[in-house]
């Protein structure tokens, strides 16, 4: 009679094993096909400037998607380096988002490209937004433009930039396209009021989870206005900010917050009429061909030779500081 039972409960066990099984493998399956939010990143340029080749060419490097928007179209917005304005990027935004607004697992980085450049890939990018747990992260800067009166409004913080920065933003393209079509700008209008208004008004800052980059977590990182400081060493680059090296690689410290940008904004007014005092760099870790031809080129650099610093590092042998001596 045991036996009877133990097989009866058998029949059921199994084949309610099997069925939980069966589900586990399905849900398994499920949330290993789900795929990672991607990053695009969206920027306006109406001309090919050096600028824009910079920040071409940083996007190359650490493999990053990039669509531009406006190319050998007629700018429209305005001088936005001196004045209000800009309001013409928001409109290029609307109709590039056209063809991105239902994708919900694409992340949209909209940002000037004439003073940007990237300082880390994709990936990195992402898990730095993910940690804010934001739907749209904006810059932060340390001046309330362009209506200095709206300052007031602006949530308090303890530490950090506490005002609204447009020349770097980031979310979910859903929340992207939401907030740049729930009102009609002119080209000539100027964007970061725009952002600005939405930002502060709490019930659209809590329906889209916009938050700012306070401390500047990792994203972002500005040089406001054209700020210089006197370069005295070559680990000093600005403000709070440090140039450090690896053994494979260069990178930005703020030493405020204690983070590594990975976007540099360099906003405002930047190119006086005199030529900034530039330091340039090469490391020589191994022997290396043709050392002499590289010295001898960067004296055809067209650059000011009295603006220019140059920074040797050698790693090898004692021996090559003659090829250095002899230019």
């Amino acid at each position: 009679m045991a036996g009877h039972q133990f097989l009866g409960w058998r029949s059921l066990l199994l084949p309610t094993l099997l069925t939980f099984y069966i589900l586990s493998w399905i849900s398994i399956v499920s949330e290993a096909s789900k795929e990672e939010p991607k990053l695009l990143v969206l920027a306006v340029a109406t001309e090919e400037t050096d600028g824009f080749k910079r920040f071409m060419r940083s996007a190359r490097v650490y493999g990053i998607n990039v669509e531009i928007l406006g190319m050998d179209e007629e700018w429209k917005g305005g001088d936005v380096r001196l004045y209000t304005g800009g309001g013409h990027k928001v409109n290029f935004l609307k109709e590039a988002m056209k063809k991105y607004w239902e994708k919900e697992d694409l992340i949209i980085m909209f940002v000037d490209s004439y003073d940007v450049i990237f300082m880390a890939g994709p990936q990195e990018i992402l898990k730095k937004f993910h940690k804010t747990k934001s739907k749209v992260l904006f810059s932060a800067e340390g001046f309330c433009w362009p209506d200095a009166s709206l300052a007031d409004s602006y949530p308090k913080v303890e530490k950090g930039k506490r005002f609204l920065n447009s020349g770097g933003f980031m979310g979910y393209a859903p929340y992207i396209n939401e907030i740049i079509t729930s009102s009609a700008l002119k080209d000539e209008d100027d964007d970061q009021l725009f952002y600005t208004k939405i930002y502060l008004d709490e019930d659209l800052r809590k329906k889209w989870t916009i938050k700012l980059d306070h401390r500047e977590l990792g994203i972002y990182q500005k040089f406001l206005n054209g700020a210089k400081s006197n370069i005295v060493h070559i680990t000093h680059f600005a403000g709070d900010v440090e140039l450090r090296f690896s053994d494979t690689d260069s990178y930005l410290h703020n030493t405020a917050y204690a983070t590594n940008p990975l976007v540099v904004h360099g906003n405002g007014a930047s190119k006086g009429k005199q030529k900034p005092h530039v330091i340039l760099a090469a490391f020589v870790e191994r022997p290396t061909p043709f050392l002499t031809e590289f010295f001898e080129r960067l004296l055809l650099l067209d650059y000011p030779k009295e603006r220019m610093d140059l920074f040797v590092h050698l790693g090898v042998e004692f021996f090559f500081l003659n090829t250095i001596l002899k230019i």
